[in-house]
């Protein structure tokens, strides 16, 4: 069975329109429109929460902060909250998650059901 790959690039408070793939007059970014060209661009997309756990939350588990009570400064998501990586794990994907601050970090619980998480501020630390 042949399964589409899924690239999920986020990209924490930058603004659509300063991306060519958004705007004629925005940055060049050819690596980023390459993507594009050969997968989904979100056109009209809103955030869930004012800032980047909650937002991520959301992203990765499919519910409101409200419901999930990823909130606060550095939130855990319970265990009984099913994440977008267990789900492609489950369904046979190899999942992969380089994040890059430490608040979506393991200590949050958003690491779950990827097969590997690769915490770059762990180094920075160092």
């Amino acid at each position: 069975m042949s399964r589409p790959n899924v690239f999920l690039l986020i990209s924490d408070t930058l603004r659509a329109d300063a991306l060519s793939v958004y705007a004629k007059n925005g940055v060049s970014t050819p690596n980023i429109e390459r993507v594009a060209d050969q997968g989904t661009v979100v056109e009209n997309a809103f955030s869930s929460g004012p800032w980047t756990p909650p937002a991520h939350g959301s992203l990765f588990s499919g519910r409101w902060p409200s419901e999930t009570g990823f909130i606060g400064a550095m939130p855990e998501m319970p265990d009984e909250v099913p994440l977008l990586a267990e789900r492609l794990s489950e369904a046979g994907y190899e999942t992969v998650g380089v994040p890059g601050p430490a608040k979506m970090g393991h200590a949050t619980g958003l690491d779950r059901g990827f097969d590997w998480y690769y915490e770059v501020h762990r180094e920075v630390a160092d």
